[in-house]
C-alpha cells in the first residue's frame, strides 16, 4: 500500500516532535538547494591558505594552524546557505533545514496530483535550485497575467529601415545604412529579451507565491491546474521567483469568493486529519495532544468521522485513566450527535466490547448504549449493538468525571490553540480572518476556551466588509448565545452595538443574540434604551426589539 503521509521533525514548546501529514492536505512544498560558486570556494579555502603562509614565516606553525582554521570555520559559516525547505497545509507553514530532499521524495511519492515548478537563482557566492510542488485541490486560485507585448522591436526596425530610405534620399547613404544597421540590431536584440508572464498562486492560509515564467510555460501551468488529470506534472523553468505572503485576496472578485468559500468548507477537515494523523503517532505526547486538539471540535461535522477509528484504537492503546475518560467522553459525544460517524468503525467497537480489560470494555458498553438509544443511528449499526450488548459481561461503574490535573493539561492546549486563531481574527488581513473564523465555526460553542473567541468575532463582523463573512461570523455568535450565554459576560456592549450596523443582516442577528442574552444580562442590555429606541424604528428589527425591550423589562 503506498504511505500517504509525509513525515516532518516540528520545533514546539514541548521540545521537537514528529508530525505525520496526510499528503492531501498540503498546499506546496518548496524546496530549495544552494550550492557555493566558485568565488565562495576560491575566498573559504584561499585566503586561510594565504594566511597560513604568512603567519609560518612570521610566528610559529601552531599558531598560524589555529588562525587559518578559524578563518576557514567564519568564511564557511558566512558563505554557506543551507537547504531550505517549506511545507504548507491548508492550514499553517513549516520552515525546515534538516532532511530537505528526503522530505521532498516522501512528499512525490505520497502525493497523487502535483504541478511542479523548477527554477534557479544565484548571488555572488551561491548558486540557488529550487521546486514548488503545487497540490491544485488545495490552491485557492491561480492568477496568470500575460505580458502586455509593447511593440519597441518592431519600432526600431521601421526607424532602421526609415534611417537607410532617408539615406538614399538625401544622398547619405552611408550614414543612413549605419543607423539602419544599428536600428536593425536593436530590434533583432530586444526581440530576443524573454518577457515572462506573471503566475500568482494563492494558497489556502492566504499565503501567495508569484512566479515569473515564459507564456508556454505559465499556460502549461494554468491548463494543468484547470483539467487536472493526476500524475505529476513539471512546468518548465521558472525565470525568477518571489515570495509575496503578504498579499491580500481581492474580496469583489466573485470566483475569488467561490474558490475561498470552497476552501473553508474543506479547511476544517483537513485540520481533522492532521490531528487524526497525530492519533496514530508512535510518540505517547503526540498522541495526547491529537485527542486534546479533537475535544473542542464539534463532532457532527461530516469530516469527524476520520477520528473515530483512531480514537477506538487509542482506548486500548494508552493506560491512563483520566486519558481514556477524555476519549470516551469524545466518542459518547459522536454517538449522541453524529452516530452516522461510526459506519466504518462498528467492527472495531464491537471488539473492544469484549476486551478483557475492564474499563476498556466499560467505555465501549457506554458508547454502544448511546448509539442504541440513538434514534438516528443507521438501523444495521443498532441491531448489531444491541446483540452484542446483550452477549456482554457487566461491567462496574467506570471513572468517567476529568480530575482537575487533566481539565489543566487541556485547557492549557485550548488556551495554545486558540490564541493562534484569536490573533487571526483581529488581524486587519481579510483572509487571515476567514482562517479565523473556520475555526469558530467548527468549534463547541459550549467548552470554556470558546469564550477567547467571542470578543474577536465581534471586532471582526465590525472590521469585515464581506457580508458573506459578517453573516456567518454572526451566525455563530448567535448560536454561542443561544447554547453558553455565559460567555457574553464581558461582550453584552459589543452585541448591543451591532443593532446599529449598517448591513440589515447584521442586526437581525444582533437582535437574536441580545434575546438569548436577556435572561441572563436583562440590566445590561437595558442600559441601552437608547440603541433599543433607534431600533423601534428600523423596519427590518422593529417587532424583534420590541420583544426584546419586554423581555429586559423596558417599555416600547
Amino acid at each position: 500500500m503506498v504511505d500517504r503521509t509525509v513525515s516532518i521533525a516540528v520545533d514546539t514548546d514541548t521540545g521537537t516532535k514528529r508530525k505525520h501529514f496526510n499528503a492531501e492536505n498540503i498546499s506546496f512544498v518548496q524546496a530549495q538547494y544552494s550550492e557555493l560558486t566558485r568565488l565562495a570556494h576560491a575566498l573559504i579555502w584561499g585566503i586561510p591558505v594565504v594566511t597560513l603562509v604568512l603567519l609560518v614565516r612570521e610566528t610559529n606553525t601552531i599558531v598560524a594552524l589555529l588562525a587559518s582554521g578559524a578563518l576557514w570555520v567564519a568564511l564557511s559559516a558566512m558563505l554557506f546557505v543551507p537547504d531550505e525547505m517549506r511545507v504548507a497545509t491548508v492550514t499553517d507553514t513549516y520552515d525546515l533545514e534538516e532532511d530537505v530532499e528526503g522530505i521532498e521524495s516522501q512528499f512525490l511519492n505520497a502525493a497523487d496530483e502535483v504541478i511542479t515548478v523548477e527554477g534557479s537563482n544565484s548571488s555572488r557566492y551561491n548558486e540557488y535550485r529550487y521546486r514548488y510542488h503545487v497540490v491544485p485541490p488545495n490552491v485557492v486560485s491561480v492568477d496568470h497575467k500575460p505580458t502586455d507585448p509593447f511593440p519597441l522591436p518592431a519600432i526600431l526596425a521601421v526607424l532602421g529601415v526609415a534611417a537607410v530610405l532617408l539615406g538614399v534620399w538625401a544622398d547619405l547613404l552611408a550614414q543612413g545604412a549605419v543607423l539602419g544597421a544599428i536600428g536593425l540590431g536593436l530590434a533583432v536584440y530586444t526581440d530576443s529579451i524573454p518577457r515572462p508572464d506573471e503566475l500568482t498562486v494563492e494558497y489556502g492560509t492566504g499565503e501567495e507565491a508569484t512566479f515569473e515564467m515564459t507564456s508556454p510555460d505559465a499556460t502549461e501551468f494554468v491548463t494543468a491546474f484547470k483539467d487536472p488529470q493526476g500524475g505529476q506534472v513539471t512546468v518548465g523553468t521558472g525565470l525568477d521567483e518571489d515570495d509575496a505572503f503578504d498579499t491580500t485576496p481581492d474580496f469583489d472578485d466573485e470566483q475569488t469568493r467561490a474558490a475561498l468559500t470552497e476552501f473553508r468548507e474543506r479547511t476544517v477537515g483537513n485540520l481533522i486529519s492532521e490531528n487524526a494523523a497525530s492519533l496514530r503517532s508512535d510518540d505517547p505526547g503526540e498522541r495526547e495532544f491529537g485527542v486534546a486538539a479533537m475535544y473542542p471540535f464539534r463532532v457532527d461535522i461530516p469530516e469527524y468521522r476520520e477520528a473515530v477509528g483512531p480514537l477506538l484504537s487509542l482506548l486500548t492503546d494508552t493506560a491512563h485513566v483520566q486519558f481514556r475518560s477524555l476519549i470516551g467522553s469524545i466518542l459518547q459525544r459522536v454517538a449522541r450527535r453524529a452516530p452516522h460517524h461510526f459506519d466504518e468503525s462498528t467492527d472495531r467497537l464491537t471488539d473492544l466490547l469484549s476486551h478483557p480489560d475492564p474499563e476498556v470494555r466499560g467505555h465501549a458498553v457506554e458508547i454502544a448504549a448511546e448509539l442504541v438509544d440513538n434514534p438516528d443511528t443507521p438501523a444495521q449499526i443498532r441491531q448489531t449493538l444491541d446483540r452484542e450488548l446483550a452477549d456482554t459481561q457487566p461491567v462496574d461503574d467506570i471513572e468517567t468525571d476529568l480530575d482537575e490535573e487533566i481539565r489543566s493539561d487541556l485547557r492549557a492546549v485550548l488556551d495554545d490553540l486558540l490564541s493562534t486563531y484569536v490573533a487571526k481574527l483581529y488581524s486587519p488581513d481579510p483572509s487571515e480572518r476567514q482562517l479565523g473564523l473556520v475555526i469558530a465555526t467548527s468549534y463547541r460553542t459550549d467548552i470554556e476556551a470558546f469564550e477567547q473567541l467571542v470578543a474577536p468575532l465581534f471586532s471582526a463582523v465590525r472590521e469585515s466588509e464581506d457580508p458573506q463573512f459578517r453573516d456567518e461570523a454572526t451566525d455563530v455568535l448567535v448560536r454561542a448565545a443561544q447554547n453558553s450565554p455565559r460567555h457574553f459576560a464581558d461582550t453584552v456592549d459589543d452585541a448591543c452595538d451591532l443593532l446599529t450596523h449598517a448591513d440589515p443582516s447584521v442586526r437581525e442577528d444582533a437582535v437574536t443574540m441580545l434575546t438569548a442574552l436577556a435572561d441572563h444580562y436583562p440590566d445590561r442590555i437595558a442600559q441601552h434604551r437608547q440603541t433599543l429606541d433607534a431600533g423601534l424604528n428600523d423596519g427590518d428589527i422593529q417587532t424583534d426589539v420590541e420583544y426584546l425591550m419586554q423581555e429586559v423589562g423596558l417599555q416600547a
